[in-house]
Order: C-alpha cells, then structure tokens, then sequence
C-alpha cells in the first residue's frame, strides 16, 4: 500500500492531471552537485514512470513529463520527455511570450530533453508542456535585479566654470559624451557639463553631475557605447530652461515602443531634478524629445544594466 501511494503522484504527472514534482532549492557554492542531485530525481521519476527505454520502440500509451530547475534568479531549465508520435506537435511555452517546440518521441540517448531560458522581468511565470490536449504545467519565479543609480557623469571633470541660474556649466563643444558604458548623443555640438551653483538652491543631489543638451536639430538619444541593449530600472532627468515636458521613449531592438515617461520639472523655475521609475528591459535606444525643440534637456542619472 505504501509503495502505491508513493507512486501514485507520478502516474497522475503522466497522466496529465498534475506536474511532476518541482525542487525549489536553489544552486549554491556546490552547484555542480546541485544539478546532478535534480538530474537523478528526474531519472527516478522516468524510471517509475516506464520512461526510460527507447520510446520510438515502446508500445505504451502516449505521455510527457515536465520538471523544472531553478538555475539562477532568472533563469530556468526545462527537463522534458514525451512518448507521443512525431506527428503529435509538442511545445515548451515559458509563459513570458517564449514558445519553443519539442522533440517527440524523445529518444533513449537523450532521456531528457533539456532547455534552459532566461527571463528578462521579475515574476511569477507557468511553464507549460504541451502535447496535442495532454498539457503539464509548473510555476517558476523569476527575480531581476533592480539596477541601482550608477552615478552617471559624475566622474566628469569641470576644466572651468560659468554660473547660470542656479547651476553651474561648463561648454563641452560636441555631439557625445560617455560614461559607464552609455551615449548620450544630440545633433548639435551643445553639451554641457552641469552641476549646483553654490549661490542657488540644489538643482541635483549632492556630488552630482549631469549633462544638458539642446534639442533644437532634433531629439537626443541614449544608447550603449557597444551597441548591446539595456536594461532601465530608473531616470533621473529635467529640463534645464523651459517648463515645457520633455518626453523620453524607449525602442527595442525592431523599432518597437518599449515605454514612455515625461519630465515637467523646470530649473528654471527652481524645481530640482526628478527621478521617474521605469521597467524597461531590452532597450536598444532612448529618445528624447520635448514640445519647445530650443531648449535644453538635462540627464542626472539612470540605475541601468546593460545586456
């Protein structure tokens, strides 16, 4: 009796009523034994499940099994088997918009078919296995960590000074400047170096630098210095003489919208530098563009990783 309850959850995995059991621990200093330690659960599964010999061969009722690694914070390894014919399409959806199809019948020389995938947001996804109406399902947890600020442009140095406002510049006389891996580039030779005036009330953070450019020939852009895509967790940003919105969207890598957010404060108008919170992942470039093409737009910051 003891021995059928036990095997009583794996029949129902095969079955379709339920997935096969999901090991939570994550890798550690001892990954490598980690990973062999799941691999042999997964092997005793298909074992007590007559999954194990040459299933092109086996005269037994079509089945699949699914089960689930944790191999980092965001990525996942699927380990799959099926016995249903090639005629029977067979898919692995991650259940973040990433589908994959599936060998079937999976041979004996690769008892299990493993795929791994790696999410690019945080959350909670359903990986599902299909095979024609048979469907197994588990749930993995994906954590992306939040890029903190990165104190972009401040190792920039002033080589003089000019007071405005309430801020201090310096005229850099060119299209780009880099900094921690990004560009931030203008149609026009008008960056500017950008820090507090003593003399006024804080524009930026203590310690903080920024770079303001016009936008008279058009919008700005930020982009990564080795053409890879990005992840923007947070902006830090505002205008540095007009009141009027100033608004940056983010492309992906096929001209897409990825997200947009607008920046009203005004320097001008005594208002300091506001930080505006995004999720935008996989991020080719930033455009920033405003209602009033002849003013000046500056960056303070941005909590980024890049890809």
């Amino acid at each position: 009796m003891k021995r059928f309850a036990l095997l009583l959850p794996l029949l129902l995995a095969a079955c379709g009523t339920t997935s096969a059991p999901q090991l939570n621990a994550q890798p550690s200093i001892s990954g490598v034994d980690y990973v062999a330690s799941f691999e042999a659960t997964v092997l005793r599964d298909l074992q007590n499940l007559g999954l194990t010999s040459d299933l092109s061969a086996q005269a037994v009722a079509s089945k699949s099994y699914l089960n689930v690694l944790k191999l980092t914070d965001s990525s996942a390894r699927a380990y799959v088997k099926t016995t249903y014919p090639a005629a029977t399409a067979c898919t692995v959806n991650w259940g973040d918009g990433m589908t994959e199809s599936v060998l079937t019948p999976t041979p004996a020389d690769v008892s299990t078919e493993k795929k791994d995938h790696s999410y690019t947001s945080s959350g909670t996804f359903t990986i599902t296995l299909t095979c024609g109406t048979d469907v197994k399902t588990a749930a993995f947890t994906a954590v992306i960590p939040v890029p903190a600020s990165r104190n972009l442009f401040d190792s920039l140095a002033f080589q003089y000074r000019n007071g405005y406002s309430n801020t201090f510049y310096q005229y850099l006389a060119r299209t780009v400047t880099t900094d921690l891996g990004l560009r931030l580039e203008t149609s026009d030779n008008n960056h500017y170096l950008v820090e507090n005036n003593a003399s006024g009330f804080k524009v930026f953070p203590d310690g903080h630098k920024a770079i303001a450019g016009y936008l008279t020939a058009g919008p700005m852009r930020i982009r990564t210095e080795n053409g890879n895509t990005f992840n923007v967790a947070s902006i830090s940003a505002g205008n540095w003489e007009s009141a009027e919105p100033t608004t940056l969207t983010a492309y992906g890598v096929s001209g897409n919208v990825i997200g947009t957010t607008t920046f009203s404060n005004s320097a001008a108008n005594q208002q300091p530098v506001a930080t505006n919170t995004v999720a935008w992942n996989n991020v080719s470039y930033i455009s920033i563009a405003g209602t009033n093409q002849y003013k000046h737009f500056f960056v303070d910051d941005l909590g980024f990783t890049i890809n």
